[in-house]
């Protein structure tokens, strides 16, 4: 392995096709041979940008303004959570840490600079290939993007004390405790953003720099990973197989809103494959 960093937009980066369960468990037998751990991200639509939420404009258009691409949204993040402590207390009884407030907000989807990743590769495959009945994804690619990362003694953030998430410099990897039963069925990871607006598909052109230990100011967690791309008609087909598997809304979701689209999901699947029973 080179010291030169890696970048998800490599042009020698190779980009693979997977249209099965069997072929994304194949690639995956192969990747994992050197016993490296590999973190994964499933995107419905590949030309999604790889950044967090709180730099995903979108999520304000309910404000009815246009954000121009260049605010810096810190302020605005550290307003939601010192609100969502605030109004989580009568539910909780108890103010928050900053750690919890992050993962909790994430899992609500309060914008925050943390993305999400899995350890369980068939988690990102129904990511990359659901999609609701009125989206337009069902007619694009979806995507998997994935990644090993640095290895440090010692290194690994430390998510029990009183570190300030909004403190932390790079793009560092992140193991939450998991306050609600949807990340420990989606076999959560994160990835924290002291830049969330840059995207990381053109990592290589931002300030992080390759090296070999971290730095206080600069570091990057990613030391290499690639991109399996989904066919868009491939993805009814993969669904249906990934329910044969138990990996659906129903199990991946856990909260009511989601029971009742996990719901609606398996009756269409019943009507799909007739089966006497799921």
């Amino acid at each position: 392995m080179s010291n030169q960093l890696f970048s998800f937009d490599d042009k020698n980066l190779k980009e693979e096709k997977i249209d099965s369960v069997s072929k994304l468990i194949k690639k995956i037998e192969q990747n994992t041979k050197s016993k490296k751990r590999i973190y994964y991200r499933g995107h419905s639509e590949k030309k999604y940008k790889l950044i967090p939420s709180i730099a995903r404009f979108n999520d304000f258009k309910y404000l009815g303004i246009e954000i121009p691409p260049n605010t810096n949204f810190k302020e605005a993040e550290k307003n939601f959570l010192t609100r969502f402590r605030k109004h989580t207390y009568e539910h909780k009884g108890r103010i928050l840490s900053m750690w919890e407030a992050l993962f909790l907000a994430r899992h609500y989807e309060l914008p925050v600079r943390l993305l999400d990743w899995s350890t369980n590769p068939l988690v990102a495959l129904y990511n990359a290939t659901f999609y609701e009945k009125d989206e337009d994804v069902k007619d694009k690619d979806g995507i998997i993007w994935y990644f090993t990362r640095k290895e440090y003694d010692g290194q690994d953030i430390d998510v029990y004390n009183d570190t300030d998430p909004l403190n932390i410099p790079g793009v560092r990897l992140i193991y939450p405790f998991n306050p609600t039963p949807k990340m420990t069925a989606q076999c959560s990871v994160f990835t924290i953003h002291q830049h969330p607006w840059e995207d990381l598909r053109y990592m290589k052109k931002n300030k992080y720099a390759s090296q070999k230990k971290p730095n206080k100011n600069n570091h990057l967690d990613i030391k290499e990973g690639g991109r399996y791309v989904i066919p868009y008609k491939k993805k009814k087909e993969i669904q249906l197989d990934l329910y044969k598997l138990g990996i659906n809304t129903l199990t991946l979701h856990l909260d009511l809103p989601h029971i009742v689209t996990g719901l609606k999901q398996r009756e269409s699947i019943n009507y799909l494959t007739k089966p006497e029973k799921i």
